[in-house]
């Protein structure tokens, strides 16, 4: 029922081309429930003032969420907003980027706090630069990354690390100082040993 009002009073497509493009990302939404990744793919895609960043924009809450590349660019700057209509969209999250961006890196005033499942879905992103505002991974967000294998943390992000180069860690309580739950092993490790303060093995840590 949720999901059947989010189409009926959410809806922001504008064409049967529009649609094709998330068809099979929203169809996986429905299937798993994801009421927030249904709302934000259902919402107004518009692009940067050089047409090569294409978001998904929350009117409400004056936020927008990465949701293509255009052109070819193999090193993506993130910046901290986009501007459509005269307003000002701050950038807070990355749903999918695109084949040809080999590295990601944000503005230093990076909003960004979530990246969602399947953001680098079968992409060819090889470095990711995690800003400060960085908070939250969904489950999925490394799926299909397979190129994946340098993570550069903000001194100032608290709440991540990648340790030895191979493999990535987060604080499974923000409270607390450990950090015991293992979120991704690069691609191309033969051997690895869980280190054994680990409680938590996420979903898709070793995809591929």
């Amino acid at each position: 029922k949720e999901i059947l009002e989010l189409f009926t009073t959410y809806n922001n497509l504008r064409s049967e081309e529009e649609f094709n493009e998330i068809k099979s990302k929203i169809q996986k939404a429905c299937r798993e429930g994801d009421l927030e990744m249904i709302k934000i793919f259902l919402s107004e895609t518009i692009e940067d003032s050089t047409n090569t960043l294409k978001f998904k924009i929350d009117k409400a809450n004056q936020t927008a969420s990465l949701f293509g590349v255009k052109k070819e660019v193999e090193e993506l700057n993130i910046p901290r907003t986009v501007e459509h209509e005269s307003t000002e969209y701050l950038i807070t999250s990355i749903i999918s980027t695109w084949n040809g961006v080999k590295t990601i890196k944000f503005f230093k005033d990076s909003a960004v706090n979530t990246f969602y499942n399947d953001a680098f879905s079968n992409s060819d992103i090889e470095e990711v630069y995690f800003p400060s505002s960085l908070k939250e991974l969904k489950e999925g967000w490394c799926d299909g990354a397979k190129k994946l294998n340098k993570i550069i943390i903000s001194p100032l992000n608290s709440q991540f690390e990648f340790k030895e180069g191979k493999y990535l860690v987060c604080k499974s309580e923000a409270n607390k100082n450990e950090f015991d739950k293992l979120l991704f092993v690069r691609n191309g490790i033969t051997n690895f040993s869980i280190p054994s303060n680990i409680k938590i093995i996420s979903s898709f840590a070793f995809s591929h």
